[in-house]
């Protein structure tokens, strides 16, 4: 039987493959901005929101690891709650520490606004695959033929830890993806 590699693996491989991403991003606004006209300051903005969303994303992380650590049966290991509480303080100190740079540097930029929407996306698409993968992981989990009391207390607690996973990166999903239809909506008007 195959053993579930410790959390802390899955979230850095899990950022190891979406740190790549940046690049192309930046590719894809910069090749936008020059058909229309470049605008001053897009790559330092862009990090900053690159940065601000990788923050966000390692907090709703742990977050959703300490929503687990509560709600489990079991308590939860030292070690994982060392874990998720520096994931959750260390990335939202972060991520206020973005926030503040973009304000200070860039307050309300009118030529950056499409920088702002590509970011939110991201946010929205990440948090979206997170999301589908925890809700198909705790369904498969729901149908799981449990054959003995043990199986079904270990499966109970996946339940937990899928739910925890799924409520806070779907909230995040909906949340951006209502900040993204309210942008769209005011443009069109």
């Amino acid at each position: 039987m195959l053993r579930r590699p410790p959390a802390w693996i899955v979230l850095v491989l899990l950022f190891l493959l979406v740190a790549p991403l940046f690049p192309f991003i930046y590719v894809v606004l910069t090749w936008r901005s020059d058909a229309r006209g470049r605008v001053e300051g897009t790559g330092t903005y862009a990090a900053l929101l690159y940065f601000r969303t990788a923050s966000a994303l390692l907090a709703l992380a742990g977050a959703a690891n300490l929503t687990y650590g509560w709600l489990s049966t079991t308590p939860p290991s030292p070690d994982l709650t060392r874990l998720s509480w520096g994931m959750l303080v260390g990335s939202i100190a972060f991520l206020l520490l973005n926030v503040g740079m973009l304000e200070a540097r860039f307050g309300a930029h009118p030529g950056l606004e499409r920088t702002s929407r590509v970011f939110t996306g991201f946010l929205m698409v990440m948090s979206g695959l997170v999301a589908l993968t925890t809700i198909v992981l705790f369904s498969i989990t729901v149908f799981q033929k449990a054959e003995l009391k043990a199986d079904v207390e270990s499966r109970w607690d996946e339940l937990k830890l899928y739910g925890a996973w799924t409520f806070h990166y779907l909230a995040a999903y909906v949340a951006s993806t209502v900040w993204l239809s309210r942008g769209a909506r005011g443009a069109a008007a």
